[in-house]
Order: C-alpha cells, then structure tokens, then sequence
C-alpha cells in the first residue's frame, strides 16, 4: 500500500531551485484506476491516515473538517470511505470520493503548519456544499523535505436519520452532470471551481510563509505557483524576483512528475529544448505548466 514519490505530488530536481514549489492536484477514486486514480477510497484513507501502521506512521497531523452535526458521524474514517464506495455505482468508472494531494513548504513552523491544514480543509468543505474533509498531512521520508497533505472529500450530502445514524443521498451540485448544473444556471463542469480552488490554496500557503517571516520572493512564488510558467515569469518581473526570471524565461514548462520523474536541464539550448518536447509528449500527469 505505500506510495512512490511520483504519487506524493512534489516537484523534483529537473526545476531550479527559484521555482515555486507549489503543486497541487486533484483525482477522483474509481475501481477502473482511470488517469492514474486510486482504486478504492477506502485503500486510499486507510494509507493517508496510515490506518496500517501501528509504528513508523507518516502522519504529523490530522484534521476531519465537519460541521458540528456531522463532526461525530464522521470520525470513523473507514466506515465513511466504505459507504462512499458503496454508493459509487456499479460502473467501474464510477467517482467514489474527490482526493487531493498539496506541497506544503518544509520550512514553515510545525504550528503554522497545522493552521494552514486546518484553513485549507475548512476551505474546500464551505466551497464543496459542507460536505465533510479529511486530511492527513505526511512528513518526508528520511532525507527529503516532501511534506504534503493528502485531502479527500465525499462527493454526496449527508442524510441525518438521528443523531448516529446517516446515508448519502444525491451528489453535490459540484459533481452534478452537466445538464443538471446547466440547468441550475451554473458552468456545466466544475473545472473552473476546482482552478479557484488551487489559486486560493496557494494564496493560504503564501499567506502562511509571509506571516512567519519568509523572503517575499518565496511567499510571491508560492502565491503565484498555480499559474502556467509564462504567467509567473510576467508576475515576477513586474516585483523585480530577477533571479526567478533568469532561471525560467527561456525556460520550457514540463508537466510535473514528482521526485521519482527524470532530471531535465533548464536550459533553451535546442537539444535540451527536445527533450523537454519529448518528456511531456511521453506524460500523461497533469497539463504543461501546472
């Protein structure tokens, strides 16, 4: 069940190191694994929260984000995921729940951490129709400074019958089809929802790093990371980062791999330009630049 560095979501060495280190991405679980996806939620929170493991636990902290009425119903983890699963359909592309996965800076504050967690998770469950969050943040492995949080969120509202007895009912508006949000006079998917949700995250990740002190241009790289590479060249050079422009002008965006990706030179020299061609002509993660 353990993860390869690929699947923790963090930039590796083929950018220099003035890059902006955010990264962010969102996959839905379904029993086809289509576009790399979990096979089952269920597997998915068991590894997040480390579940598993009795000793050597990933975790530095966790947070559900649940309203008041919902915060007791849903803390058994597990028995969520399954109900979740089990209402997925019959399809094996069928979504199951939403899973995120965010860099977080390794050089914030283990306090500040644990409030970005808690503000992040707060965030996609009053953007997402209240529906409960969970998330895990994990710690690096043994010489990295990967930490991530791993998010996950059902994708249907909760029915109260009592106190301690609930079903899922319809999905949310945001994981509605498309005629159903048209007709509700909302954008037919959800992707444009999904983008605000990236460039608020990285505004809370940036919001963080400023507050402890850090050097403006790193907080401005990370607020300004969810943007295609062109457009962070453009926001840096209009606040002087000269250095981020030096390394990144000429450079060509490759679509992210994670640490366990092969190491590209920046360079426009055209026979490193073809291989940066190559590399994401042969990728299937995530679009150029994000």
């Amino acid at each position: 069940m353990a993860q390869n560095n690929k699947e923790a979501g963090i930039r590796g060495a083929r950018v220099g190191a003035t890059a902006s280190q955010f990264s962010m991405n969102f996959r839905y679980s379904n029993a086809a694994r289509s576009h790399g996806s979990p096979a089952s939620c269920v597997t998915k929170l068991i590894y997040d929260f480390q579940l598993n493991r009795r000793s050597e636990s990933r975790v530095a902290f966790a947070y559900i984000s649940a309203s008041e009425q919902h915060r007791h119903i849903v803390s058994n983890v597990v028995r969520f995921a399954k109900m979740c699963q089990s209402c997925a359909g019959r399809q094996s592309n069928c979504r199951q729940m939403l899973h995120g996965m965010v860099a977080l800076p390794a050089d914030l504050s283990d306090t500040a951490r644990n409030r970005l967690v808690v503000k992040i998770c707060d965030y996609v469950r009053q953007m997402r129709d209240g529906v409960p969050v969970f998330g895990a943040v994990h710690r690096p492995l043994p010489g990295e400074t990967n930490w991530h949080l791993h998010l996950s969120q059902g994708l249907r509202n909760i029915e109260l019958h009592s106190p301690r007895v609930y079903s899922l009912g319809d999905r949310i508006m945001s994981e509605q089809r498309p005629s159903i949000r048209a007709a509700a006079g909302l954008p037919r998917t959800n992707h444009a929802e999904l983008r605000t949700l990236r460039e608020h995250i990285a505004s809370l990740i940036a919001d963080e790093l400023q507050i402890e002190g850090h050097d403006i241009h790193i907080v401005e790289r990370w607020r300004h990371g969810y943007l295609r590479l062109p457009q962070q060249v453009e926001i840096a050079l209009q606040r002087d980062d000269f250095e981020f422009v030096r390394d990144h002008l000429d450079r060509d965006p490759t679509r992210h791999e994670g640490l366990g990706g092969r190491c590209l030179r920046s360079s426009n020299h055209p026979a490193f330009r073809t291989m940066a061609v190559e590399h994401n002509e042969g990728s299937t993660n995530s679009p150029i630049g994000v």
